[in-house]
């Protein structure tokens, strides 16, 4: 075996092991999954309660969204780092769970201010944001 054809095949079989070795973590990752499947999730911190303005005017508070689940992300309109790049997030998540109605998303506003309903209007369109499943919140700033 010349010495190319050797680095090569060591090349492979190394490359296998690794990924027999991510397979097997894996399943043991997936195997405690399972094992703690009753348990409920732990509390990592809870959400105050708020009472925002949602891009249609309608008011809305912690309590129009328990018991249902939601993802939240936090933008303001005039932003182009970050914001763009996380509401395209957000619009692939939605694109993704399509099929599960009872997720909810909400992008709310760090700059209300500037950000009015009229202009999360625009904001969400431009991220084709499903009205009744994409929620765009502003309110006060205490809020």
């Amino acid at each position: 075996m010349n010495p190319k054809t050797r680095i090569l095949f060591a090349l492979g079989i190394s490359l296998m092991l690794m990924f027999a070795v991510g397979v097997l973590l894996m399943l043991k990752e997936v195997e405690g999954i399972r094992a703690r499947k009753g348990d409920s999730l732990p509390v990592l911190g809870k959400v105050p309660d708020f009472s925002l303005v949602e891009r249609s005017g309608a008011e809305i508070s912690l309590n129009d969204l328990a018991g249902e689940i939601w993802i939240a992300d936090f933008i303001f309109t005039h932003c182009v780092g970050p914001c763009p790049l996380l509401s395209a997030q957000m619009a692939s998540l939605q694109k993704k769970l399509w099929d599960s109605p009872n997720v909810r998303l909400v992008s709310v506003t760090v700059d209300p201010e500037r950000d009015t309903p009229e202009l999360l209007t625009d904001y969400a369109r431009r991220f084709k944001a499903d009205k009744d499943r994409w929620l765009f919140l502003t309110g006060e700033k205490e809020a």
